[in-house]
Formats: C-alpha cells, structure tokens, sequence
C-alpha cells in the first residue's frame, strides 16, 4: 500500500467514527412510548370563540400509551401524528385541484 492509500483510509475510519459518535450522541426524538417527562402539567394556550389567544392555562400533562392513542386516533392519523409518518402518496383531496389561487 502507498502511503496515500494509507492516509485515505486512516482519514475514512477517522470519519465514520466521528460521524457514529456524533448521531450516538443526539438520537433524535424518542418515540411516544419511551419519552420521560419531568413535569406532570403543562402550559397550554387555547383560542377563544373569536379565534385569538387565550390566556395560558395549566394543565394535566396527558400520558397515554401508544395503543390508546391509536384506538383514539385510528391507524392512518396515529401513523402521521405519533409516529411521524407522512400521508400516502396521491391521495389528497388537493391532488387533481386547478382551481385559480
């Protein structure tokens, strides 16, 4: 091997390791199931009848599993809301839409 053959892969290990290290170290969201919470109450701000902000309430955090949130949601707004999913495609109703604006 030449020393630049050397060096290249030495640089290429060097760089996936940097990158494993890197995604080890931010995961990302955690699912539903596997989020820990401190606060048992959260801060929410509802829109009152004409549409504006209300003031901020606090609330009872809701924790529920995620199959209660699918018997509540259904599988296709489960799957987009909880589990991050996205719509299938061409099934919107705004697919064949041409109207103007």
């Amino acid at each position: 091997m030449t020393p630049v053959n050397r060096w290249s892969i030495a640089l290429a290990l060097a760089l996936v390791a940097v990158a494993a290290w890197v995604l080890a170290k931010d995961p990302g969201v955690p699912s539903s199931s596997t989020r820990h919470h401190s606060s048992p109450m959260v801060t929410v701000r509802e829109s009152d009848p004409s549409g504006q902000p209300a003031a901020p309430q606090n609330q009872q955090r809701i924790v529920k599993t995620d199959a209660e949130w699918r018997a509540q949601l259904g599988d296709a707004v489960f799957a987009i809301a909880r589990a991050k999913g996205t719509e299938s495609p061409f099934c919107g109703t705004l697919l064949d839409n041409n109207k103007i604006g």
